[in-house]
């Protein structure tokens, strides 16, 4: 958590100004929380960044190629600055999700497994993963 802290530096200028902006005229959390994640998902590209898991929220919006981690990093930050309790979370995913991402020729030198990074926020008193909450299964929610 202390490192997630670091990075996520929601009292940055930038970001504050990217937070207010994105949620502007936002009436309910959905509709903030659906503008944050969409501007993550759509307006940042995917690629690893040179410092891999080492970059602040604030560097992410230079855009530049981030992945998982500096964009749940993002993520939580810009929820952060709009008083929306967010966390992230990591774990291992099966490396065979990153096929096309990487060249078929690497596979065999990667590990089975590679670090994934998701994010949560806390809804009345509960926290949810943001994949339910922005894109949920019918009866999810």
């Amino acid at each position: 958590m202390y490192a997630v802290t670091l990075l996520s530096d929601y009292d940055h200028p930038a970001v504050q100004a990217k937070a207010d902006e994105l949620t502007s005229g936002k009436s309910t959390l959905l509709d903030q929380v659906e503008s944050i994640f969409g501007f993550v998902r759509d307006e940042i590209p995917f690629g690893f960044p040179p410092k891999w898991d080492a970059v602040k929220a604030s560097e992410t919006l230079q855009v530049e190629k981030r992945y998982c981690t500096s964009k749940a990093t993002l993520f939580v930050a810009l929820c952060r600055a709009a008083g929306i309790p967010g966390r992230v979370h990591t774990g291992l995913l099966d490396i065979q999700i990153m096929r096309g991402i990487f060249p078929s020729f690497a596979f065999p030198s990667l590990p089975s497994a590679s670090g994934h990074a998701w994010t949560e926020i806390e809804i009345d008193g509960e926290w949810k993963p943001i994949a339910k909450v922005v894109m949920p299964m019918p009866g999810v929610r």
